[in-house]
């Protein structure tokens, strides 16, 4: 059993179909999948189960729940793979969060919200916890090693790369760089295959 966290893949070197389980995270293959793990199992059966809820044990939730259920799940036949079918478009359990904040490093000044390939996701967008400043969280739906530049308002006086806890890690330079519409600030940043890249922006008090 695995928890999806937004869809899974089916394709060959043609074509693909994605399974979105809108509100079902947990999906086993050719059986239901609760009852023991198998480390090396191999799937045989060409069936997809969803499960709203791990309730083998009855720990989180009641073991037998009564009642009628409808779940939501989404489908997406493209040609190719998960990469080529471009999939990070189509979040099916919350609203895709959009801002003018992220252009490819190479590309500049191209803003991702307009450029749904390049697979960056905006994750959370909030308030910093324990003081001032705005938690940026990204996510690499791609799988591949990619160079990124975030774009600054004129506000924006430090930006910090943070570790998974939000705790600021390293200060990232920012640097002007002038393109055809004027001048602007950018800090650079990479992110590892399905990686997490999370920053602290700090604002003038």
């Amino acid at each position: 059993m695995w928890c999806v966290d937004r869809w899974m893949d089916v394709s060959d070197d043609r074509i693909g179909l994605a399974i979105m389980p809108k509100d079902m995270p947990l999906v086993s293959i050719g059986n239901v999948g609760i009852y023991r793990f198998e480390a090396d199992r191999v799937p045989q059966e060409p069936v997809v189960y969803a499960h709203l809820a791990n309730t083998q044990w009855g720990t989180n939730f009641p073991q037998w729940l009564e009642g009628d259920f409808k779940f939501g799940v989404g489908l997406d036949l493209h040609a190719g793979d998960c990469r080529k079918g471009a999939l990070w478009r189509y979040p099916p359990s919350m609203p895709e969060l959009s801002m003018s904040m992220l252009v490819r490093a190479d590309v500049m000044p191209i803003e991702v919200k307009e450029r749904s390939g390049d697979g960056l996701v905006l994750m959370a967008l909030r308030p910093r916890h324990d003081g001032p400043g705005v938690i940026v969280r990204y996510w690499d739906a791609v799988g591949m090693h990619g160079g990124f530049a975030a774009k600054l308002g004129a506000a924006v006086t430090r930006v910090w790369l943070c570790d998974l806890m939000e705790r600021p890690v390293k200060e990232l330079q920012v640097k002007q760089v002038t393109n055809a519409d004027g001048t602007d600030n950018l800090v650079f940043f990479t992110c590892a295959p399905h990686g997490i890249v999370t920053l602290l922006i700090e604002f003038e008090q």
